[in-house]
C-alpha cells in the first residue's frame, strides 16, 4: 500500500477509534499501519492498548514482537513471540520471527529449532530457509547450509541467490 493510502486508512481509524474507542480491529490495524509505516514505538502502543484491552487477542502479540524486534528490545520480543505461539502454536510466522531473533543473539540452536519447525508449518517458507541457512553456517553444517541458500533461492530469495552465484566465482 502506498504512503496516501496508508495515511489515508490511518485517518479513518483514528475517527473510528473516536466513535468506538474500544474496538479492538481497529487498534490492531492502526498498530498495523504504523509497524508498516516503521514508527514502531508509536505501533506498539497500539498494541498495548489492543493487549490490555483483550489478552487472548491472538495476533497481537506477534504484531508487537515484531515492533519491539525492530527497536531491537530482544527480550521483549521475544516475550511477545513466546505469547504468540502459546495462542497459535501453527503459525509458521511467529516461529520464523523467533528463529531469526534467536539467530540475531546467536542462540543458533534454538534458532535451527524453530526454523524447522516454521519449515514443517509452511514448506515454501523462503525466509525460514534463507536463515536457517546462515544458522548452519554458524553451526559448520556447509553442505545444509547450501542447501538451504539453493531452497530459498529457488522460492524467490533474491539475496540467497546472489549469495550462491558469488560463491560459485
Amino acid at each position: 500500500m502506498n504512503e496516501g493510502k496508508l495515511d489515508a486508512a490511518f485517518k479513518i481509524i483514528e475517527e473510528g477509534l473516536r466513535v468506538y474507542p474500544y474496538n479492538n480491529h481497529l487498534y490492531f490495524e492502526k498498530g498495523r499501519i504504523l509497524r508498516t509505516k516503521k514508527d514502531y514505538r508509536g505501533a506498539a502502543s497500539a498494541f498495548n492498548v489492543l493487549i490490555k484491552n483483550d489478552p487472548e487477542y491472538r495476533d497481537a502479540f506477534y504484531e508487537r514482537g515484531i515492533c519491539y524486534f525492530h527497536l531491537e528490545d530482544f527480550t521483549a520480543a521475544l516475550i511477545n513471540f513466546n505469547q504468540a505461539i502459546r495462542r497459535d502454536r501453527n503459525n509458521a510466522d511467529i516461529y520464523t520471527m523467533r528463529g531469526v531473533l534467536h539467530y540475531r543473539k546467536k542462540a543458533y540452536a534454538k534458532s535451527e529449532k524453530d526454523l524447522t519447525k516454521a519449515i514443517g508449518l509452511q514448506s515454501d517458507n523462503e525466509t525460514a530457509y534463507y536463515y536457517r541457512a546462515f544458522v548452519n553456517s554458524n553451526l559448520d553444517k556447509a553442505d545444509a547450509a547450501l542447501a538451504d541458500l539453493r531452497k530459498a533461492c529457488k522460492l524467490g530469495a533474491e539475496d540467497a541467490c546472489k549469495i550462491i552465484k558469488e560463491a560459485k566465482r
